[in-house]
């Protein structure tokens, strides 16, 4: 269900935010399990779409502050969540690309916002 926002994509300038860190010390260090927040969100493209994933189960409405970097309002045509019908309300301000999330719940994994944008962009 979230594969076309991983194969064929290509990583963002900025590749995601939010709180969690992965430390690098040492040998086998990616054997240390770790636990993602619904603020982890990373980033791809691929075309003239823009792939937001969550790392964990998103809040009713979330804001995507690295967004507000990246894209400007006038590109926009809509925005959806992989697994889910409709588009979604959005609104994209100096403080970033606030989005409301439906509440279905599409997969126990993560989380895809598709943004779709018109050219030029």
């Amino acid at each position: 269900m979230n594969g076309e926002a991983v194969y064929g994509t290509t990583p963002r300038m900025i590749y995601g935010e939010g709180p969690t860190q992965i430390e690098r010390d040492g040998t086998f260090s990616e054997r240390r399990e770790v636990t993602y927040s619904p603020q982890d969100v990373r980033f791809s493209t691929r075309d003239d779409v823009f792939y937001a994933t969550f790392l964990g189960r998103p809040a009713k409405s979330v804001t995507l502050t690295s967004l507000g970097l990246m894209l400007y309002e006038a590109e926009i045509r809509y925005a959806r969540r992989l697994g889910a019908d409709g588009e979604l309300e959005w609104s994209l301000t100096p403080d970033g690309f606030t989005v409301e999330m439906p509440v279905e719940r599409p997969c126990e994994d993560a989380y895809v916002l598709r943004i779709e944008r018109g050219r030029p962009f």
